[in-house]
């Protein structure tokens, strides 16, 4: 077994293949050759017969690898998302268009792939937004993207959405500030 040590985190984890391949996937490698490269990783840390090996080590091994197979703006991206993550630099994505394109699934993927623990979706906001504040106060608020203009009794349907999106932008924004705030 490889002990990866990391002495800024003062933690020590078993080396694993999953984990660095998942790292090196943030870089734009394909998952499978993300994964030939952890092996080759780990296969040189065995050949080496190290027990223990530093998260530093672990990195400048990775980044050889990466350029030993040809993929030099992958190696650097790695480095850049290596030294991100270890900045702990709070990750904010913002997702927008209309019902059905595919937000939260790429939201998904974007999480996993970026190791962002949350997401949150507008009609999370949005159904807070509506606990709070009373139908009478901003109807628009308590319908459907599509249906907002019936209770504005607007002329059209760009009306009440765009009269919708400018309510939960608020709700938004409060969100983003209080990234901002526990970033501080």
């Amino acid at each position: 077994m490889i002990i990866v040590t990391d002495p800024e985190r003062r933690i020590q984890l078993p080396f694993s293949r999953g984990i660095l391949t998942r790292s090196i996937t943030l870089a734009g490698v394909d998952v499978g050759i993300a994964y030939i490269i952890a092996s080759e990783v780990q296969r040189e840390l065995v050949v080496r017969k190290k027990r223990v090996v530093s998260t530093e080590e672990i990195r400048e091994l990775t980044y050889r690898k990466l350029l030993e197979h040809g993929l030099k703006k992958e190696a650097e991206r790695y480095l850049f998302w290596r030294e991100f993550r270890r900045k702990k630099i709070p990750l904010v994505v913002l997702l927008g268009g209309v019902t059905g394109v595919g937000k939260s699934t790429i939201a998904t993927e974007l999480a996993f792939r970026l190791s962002i623990r949350t997401i949150i979706g507008t009609d999370t906001v949005r159904e807070v937004m509506r606990k709070i504040i009373a139908r009478e106060l901003l109807p628009d608020l308590h319908a459907s993207s599509f249906l907002a203009w019936r209770e504005l009794k607007a002329n059209s349907l760009i009306e009440g959405f765009e009269s919708q999106v400018r309510h939960v932008s608020v709700g938004v924004k409060a969100v983003l500030d209080r990234v901002q705030r526990a970033r501080a």
